[in-house]
């Protein structure tokens, strides 16, 4: 029958320290401009989402996440931030010298939406000295607030076999990489 390859290489980011990221020279004079800019595009998407606050569709494919499976999943090395309407986790992970936190979850009153997104992104600048978030993966809706990396810039492909065995399932549906919710939350390498 062959092999069935879904390919993977879905990247959004925010870059804060720009200076860090690309290795110009002035580096602090354009890492505090980036900054600048980083904390007014928060700010504006903040204010956006009082008004539209698109929620993650639902995919053909995806994770069931229960606080079981999030309690396993999330062990040491990651940070956790947990209040009574909102449950994010994130990894910081030192990229040959850039240091970008890693989205790995978000969701408040158990729904993943930009006011999710942006509340992980508002917490991980407050908390951590990054030159970059990062979301890898399909974000099921739009805005997002992320920028998307072009597909000449995406640092990795991850290819996926698969092995097709409930006869249910068409082969063009499982290949087509619109019907699945794929993060870093259903596979993280590190």
């Amino acid at each position: 029958m062959g092999k069935n390859i879904l390919v993977i290489s879905i990247t959004d980011v925010l870059p804060v320290k720009l200076g860090n990221i690309v290795d110009l020279k002035f580096n602090s004079l354009i890492n505090i401009g980036s900054k600048f800019l980083t904390y007014t595009w928060l700010y504006l998407n903040r204010f956006y989402s009082l008004f539209h606050n698109p929620v993650e569709k639902d995919a053909r494919f995806e994770l069931i996440i229960t606080e079981e499976f999030l309690k396993s999943r999330f062990y040491k090395d990651y940070e956790s931030v947990r209040t009574k309407f909102f449950n994010g986790y994130y990894k910081v992970v030192d990229e040959d010298g850039v240091m970008v936190a890693y989205i790995m979850y978000s969701e408040i009153n158990s729904i993943f939406s930009l006011k999710s997104l942006l509340k992980i992104k508002e917490v991980i600048l407050k908390k951590e000295n990054i030159d970059l978030i990062m979301y890898v993966g399909r974000l099921n809706f739009f805005p997002h607030f992320l920028l998307k990396v072009p597909s000449s810039k995406v640092p990795k492909k991850l290819p996926l076999t698969v092995d097709i065995i409930d006869k249910k399932f068409k082969r063009d549906d499982i290949l087509n990489i619109k019907n699945w919710k794929f993060s870093l939350i259903d596979f993280d390498v590190r």
